[in-house]
């Protein structure tokens, strides 16, 4: 498998591609993505997209190519888990 779907609103680990070399970096898709099947999924936003759309909001910093580092302290005041069956 060359690529996976990541649907909006999936939480997945950042990594290198290397064995191991996942960290504390994770990542929030803004819309669906095809990317290599190497991220370590942890979790997908469920109900309205609103906080979604209000982390997309925020001014983000240029590193390398991407446009991915906010540019403002963002911390997770709640999360409500849910084990899937399967998943």
């Amino acid at each position: 498998i060359t690529e996976a779907l990541y649907p909006k609103g999936t939480l997945a680990m950042a990594n290198s591609g290397a064995p191991g070399s996942a960290g504390s970096p994770f990542f929030i898709t803004f819309e669906d993505y095809t990317l290599t099947p190497t991220y370590s999924v942890f979790g997908q936003t469920v109900g309205s997209d609103s906080t979604l759309d209000a982390i997309e909001a925020i001014p983000r910093e240029l590193r390398g190519s991407e446009r991915s580092v906010p540019m403002q302290g963002l911390f997770i005041e709640r999360i409500d888990l849910e084990i899937v069956a399967g998943g």
